[in-house]
C-alpha cells in the first residue's frame, strides 16, 4: 500500500503504525473499483477538487481515511460524477482525448514505473492517438493533464 502512502507525502519505505495497520486489515480485501474511485479523488489536485465539491473535505492522513472509508468512497463518488458530468458537456470529439494527454501519459508511466509502455510513447512506437490509451488508465491520465494545464 505504498501508493496510498504517497498520497499522503509519504516515502515509499515509511512503516505504518499499528493503527493503520489494523484499519487496513479491517478494509481487506479492497473493492477495485472503490479503491479506484478513491484514488482519482485523493490524487486530483487541491484546485479541482475544490471546484466540483466547493470545499477540500479530504482526509489528512492514512488511518483517518482509513477509518472513514465509506465516507470517503461517497465522497469520492460524488466527486467523480460531477467531473465526469462536466467532461461529458465539453464540445470535443471524444477521439481527440484531453489537452496535454500525451505529457500525462508519459507522467503516468513514471508514476507507475511502467518502463515498457513509456519507451514506447517516447520512441513514438505508440500512442499516436487517444484511443490507443487502456480505457481502464484514462480516468488518471485526464487527471494528471488536468494538473499540467493548471501548470502543477
Amino acid at each position: 500500500m505504498v501508493e496510498l502512502g504517497s498520497w499522503f507525502n509519504r516515502k515509499p519505505d515509511t512503516m505504518w503504525n499499528a493503527y493503520e495497520a489494523l484499519a487496513l486489515k479491517q478494509l481487506w480485501p479492497l473493492s477495485e473499483n472503490e479503491y479506484r474511485a478513491i484514488r482519482a479523488y485523493y490524487r486530483a489536485s487541491t484546485e479541482q477538487v475544490v471546484a466540483k465539491m466547493s470545499r477540500d473535505f479530504r482526509r489528512q492522513n492514512v488511518e483517518t481515511l482509513l477509518n472513514n472509508w465509506m465516507g470517503e468512497l461517497d465522497r469520492a463518488q460524488e466527486y467523480l460524477r460531477d467531473r465526469n458530468q462536466s467532461e461529458a458537456s465539453r464540445d470535443r470529439r471524444p477521439c481527440d482525448g484531453p489537452k496535454h494527454w500525451k505529457e500525462a501519459l508519459g507522467r503516468f508511466f513514471k508514476q507507475e514505473g511502467m518502463k515498457a509502455p513509456l519507451a514506447k510513447l517516447e520512441s513514438g512506437e505508440a500512442y499516436h492517438t487517444w484511443s490507443e490509451v487502456n480505457p481502464d488508465f484514462r480516468e488518471e491520465i485526464e487527471t494528471i493533464a488536468a494538473e499540467i494545464e493548471l501548470g502543477c
